[in-house]
Order: structure tokens, then C-alpha cells, then sequence
């Protein structure tokens, strides 16, 4: 059992139950914090779950699911989301981020 096992359940069952895909703000609330407080390790979690899963994709939403190939780059997507030290804008970036089930 890897140590995203009980992140992949929590956010497989998530998607299950709103039958819709989970944004980034939306697992945090999973993991028992708001993307408000998140800090980089916290994202940097969800986005190595999705690295490491057979079950997660990662994607942006224009006028369908863009899915971002795997690996996805964490480092970029960290370094884009905490670059505005505006906690409000951090949470709107990671509101923009879905993940899905393969």
C-alpha cells in the first residue's frame, strides 16, 4: 500500500458522491484544510498523488477537460500557484485545477 492510497480513496470517493470532478481547493477541504492555508507541501501532495496514481488525472477546464499529461509538473504548477502571495488568488488558481478519475 503506497503512502497516496488513502488520498486516492478520499478523492475517488469524492468525485463518487458529487459525481463531478474535485479541484484542487476541493481535496485540501478533503484533507481537513482550506486552500487559503495550504501551503506548497500540501498541494505538492495532491499533485504527487496524481503522479503516482493509476486512478487520478489532473486537468483545467476551458470548454471541456483538458487533461495535463503525466508526469504532471509539479514544480511548475507549485511555483505558478504560490507566486501571488494573495491567498485569495492562490485559492482561485488552485480552484482551477480538477482532478478526475481515469
Amino acid at each position: 500500500m503506497s503512502r497516496y492510497d488513502d488520498l486516492v480513496s478520499k478523492v475517488l470517493h469524492g468525485i463518487l458522491e458529487i459525481d463531478d470532478w474535485l479541484s484542487i481547493a476541493d481535496v485540501l477541504l478533503l484533507m481537513g484544510t482550506s486552500s487559503g492555508d495550504a501551503d506548497r507541501s500540501d498541494v505538492r501532495l495532491i499533485l504527487d498523488c496524481v503522479n503516482n496514481s493509476d486512478l487520478l488525472k489532473l486537468g483545467r477546464v476551458s470548454d471541456k477537460y483538458d487533461e495535463i499529461p503525466k508526469p504532471v509538473p509539479v514544480e511548475a504548477l507549485l511555483d505558478h500557484i504560490f507566486e501571488t502571495t494573495d491567498s485569495s488568488d492562490r485559492s482561485g488558481l488552485m480552484m482551477a485545477l480538477f482532478l478526475a478519475d481515469v
